[in-house]
């Protein structure tokens, strides 16, 4: 089983339709997280690290942690009662 999780419940369903056509087996579940999870920091110096190759540097939304933990992990614990593969989109 394949766990997709994406931000927006719209392109959930987008995708998870793309994918029963695409998959006879019907073996992907796509979730939202219901927003952003996280993102670049406000100040641009800590942001992107130019020097080592334009690599962004993310942190956890503020007030999302407990979202994260509560809602998502738990949730993923459910719909993995078998061997699954999570995949995060943006």
């Amino acid at each position: 089983m394949n766990l997709i999780i994406v931000e927006s419940p719209s392109k959930a369903k987008t995708i998870e339709k793309y994918l029963k056509d695409i998959s006879p087996s019907h073996d992907f579940i796509v979730r939202a997280s219901v927003g952003h999870v996280r993102d670049l920091p406000k100040s641009n110096k800590k942001a992107i690290d130019i020097p080592a190759g334009f690599v962004p540097h993310y942190e956890i939304t503020k007030g999302r942690e407990k979202v994260i933990v509560a809602r998502q992990i738990v949730h993923v614990h459910h719909l993995c009662k078998t061997p699954c593969r999570l995949r995060l989109g943006a």
